[in-house]
């Protein structure tokens, strides 16, 4: 019990730190992915507040290359304006990205009018994770629901360098192709991704999982020591042994606390009692 208190009570102690010193390292990114056709069609104005309206567009996307523009960037380049106020509507997966060859249409959301070209010839670019790392391979994976919407991806990871990692993960739903980002740990494994409604997953099916790693080396030495200590301390915390010692420890300063509240209420009906 004194070693489980002792582990608990460091963790906690030491995550700050570990955060402090970590330095962050993207997956290399470029902002200018040109191998798209792009539709768009105004489709309505509506106010969500006084003096405060919304415009709604039908964008279609046809990814002519081999990169996987990002629908849920935060970044839109539309003929040389950047787009910041903006929100993609109708994806499956929360960061769902364009797989290549196939053709996808988004409800796009923007709080003002779009700088479209008159005769549609605009010129729509967007971000995408440039630097495939070709020695990373997954094998063996499969889904699995995690709890409603929310869904785990197992495989088995070879080849992973001293690198920052995310992936594309390729799939197959109802017939219809899907590709969404999963960010990585640096062990390898996925982190969970969401869906907008609960798949069949009999009907999913994983066609591949590709690694897009940073341009530069990790340089945060304490990332994995942190990320084992975030998993030591989660896993404490859904022990009932790790629950029943927190009890245990907060029972005697609860007893405290009332007795204490107890004395003064039972001393000033006393003092009170003199007084008349």
């Amino acid at each position: 019990m004194k070693r489980r208190k002792k582990a608990l009570l460091t963790s906690i102690l030491a995550l700050p730190l570990l955060m402090s010193n970590s330095v962050m390292v993207e997956p290399s990114y470029d902002f200018d992915y040109q191998s798209v056709v792009v539709s768009c069609v105004h489709d309505g104005t509506y106010e969500e507040a006084d003096n405060y309206t919304k415009e709604k567009y039908l964008v279609t996307i046809e990814n002519q290359g081999n990169r996987y523009p990002e629908i849920s960037s935060d970044r839109l380049l539309l003929n040389d304006k950047y787009i910041w106020s903006y929100d993609w509507k109708d994806k499956l997966f929360t960061n769902e990205v364009v797989p290549s060859g196939e053709t996808k249409t988004y409800s796009l959301i923007t709080r003002d009018e779009l700088p479209l070209k008159e005769g549609g010839d605009d010129d729509w670019r967007f971000s995408t994770m440039n630097l495939e790392d070709q020695n990373v391979s997954f094998s063996n994976y499969s889904i699995s629901q995690f709890d409603g919407k929310v869904y785990e991806i197992q495989a088995t990871v070879e080849g992973l360098g001293d690198y920052e990692y995310a992936a594309i993960v390729d799939v197959t739903y109802k017939g219809v192709r899907y590709a969404f980002r999963a960010e990585m740990y640096s062990s390898g494994g996925l982190y969970r991704i969401s869906a907008k409604e609960e798949l069949d997953l009999s009907q999913l099916t994983i066609d591949s999982i590709k690694a897009y790693r940073s341009y530069e080396n990790s340089p945060n030495i304490f990332r994995d020591i942190g990320e084992g200590l975030l998993k030591g301390f989660l896993g404490m915390l859904t022990s009932p042994t790790t629950w029943l010692f927190l009890l245990l420890a907060l029972l005697p300063p609860v007893i405290i606390v009332v007795a204490v509240v107890l004395i003064v209420c039972l001393a000033g009906r006393k003092n009170k009692g003199k007084k008349k």
